[in-house]
């Protein structure tokens, strides 16, 4: 039996388990067809660029409702290249609300058309410092919207108030006496 250095040092010779053609007496190299696909680097594009259906991520601010509520509007593509638009976005609109008042941030994602883990966080980040606040932070997805399914699968719509409008959401904000 060989020693795990001796397979390295047989099998790889460059210690590193690389792609390349099997040497005699060592294991077959098996491959799914997703771990041999390419791995994008922060210089290469993303998959959304790569299927050509990408747009500059932006994101609008709007004071709501008499000022009980600010509503962040966003747009394109959310990857790990343009995440920090969009956490510019939800800081301006948490900020906007604490000096409002406003008891209720509403993130309106239907013009998104791509989130990555690095958006997902964000989201999750702007949850946490909302309540934080005293606020409440509602996302806004019509039912079909494919990131709906994203929510889901990811349980962050068991943690986000998701809601199928603006109007909705708006419907359900706490009223500030003030």
């Amino acid at each position: 039996m060989r020693s795990p250095t001796h397979y390295l040092a047989e099998c790889h010779p460059t210690g590193a388990r690389s792609a390349g053609t099997d040497r005699p007496g060592c294991p077959a190299r098996r491959r799914s067809a997703w771990l041999s696909s390419p791995v994008t680097t922060p210089d290469e594009t993303t998959p959304a660029e790569q299927a050509g259906t990408t747009t500059g991520p932006w994101t609008r601010v709007e004071p709501l409702a008499d000022g009980q509520a600010v509503v962040v509007r966003v747009g394109g593509d959310i990857d790990q290249k343009t995440a920090d638009v969009l956490d510019k976005g939800l800081d301006e609109g948490l900020a906007k609300a604490v000096e409002a008042g406003a008891l209720l941030v509403v993130v309106d994602l239907q013009e998104v058309g791509f989130v990555a883990s690095t958006g997902l966080s964000s989201l999750i980040r702007v949850h946490n410092a909302t309540r934080d606040k005293g606020l409440e932070l509602v996302v806004v997805l019509p039912d079909e919207h494919r990131l709906s399914r994203l929510l889901w699968l990811t349980a962050l719509s068991r943690i986000l108030t998701v809601t199928t409008s603006v109007e909705q959401a708006l419907a359900q904000a706490p009223r500030n006496p003030a």
